[in-house]
Parts: structure tokens; C-alpha cells; sequence
């Protein structure tokens, strides 16, 4: 599901490859490849905003 994507991906993103900056979170998705440059930049910073509320996130 998109959804789902959306917050693997962010998720991956700031993890695994330890992004933490929004603009550097959006810029790594984008350069991933075409698909994940459907999501849009709200939709990026909701989610991140979503898996930190969660404590998924290491900062």
C-alpha cells in the first residue's frame, strides 16, 4: 500500500542512512528512484512527524 511505502521508506531513510534534516530526508527519497518521487513533500514530513510521535525514530 502507498501508505505503507511512505513510512517504510521515510522510515529507511532516516534510520538506516541516517538522515535526520527534513530537506536531506526529501532529497535522499527523491534520488531513490522515479516511484518515490510521488510522494510529495507534506506527505514525507507527516509521516516523519507520525514514526517520531511513535519513538521510532533515533532523533
Amino acid at each position: 500500500s502507498y501508505g505503507l511505502e511512505l513510512l517504510a521508506t521515510v522510515y529507511w531513510t532516516i534510520v538506516k542512512e541516517a538522515q535526520s534534516d527534513f530537506k536531506d530526508v526529501q532529497e535522499y527519497i527523491y534520488q531513490w528512484n522515479d516511484r518515490k518521487k510521488q510522494f510529495t513533500s507534506k506527505q514525507i514530513k507527516l509521516a516523519q512527524e507520525h514514526l517520531n510521535e511513535l519513538g521510532w525514530l533515533p532523533f
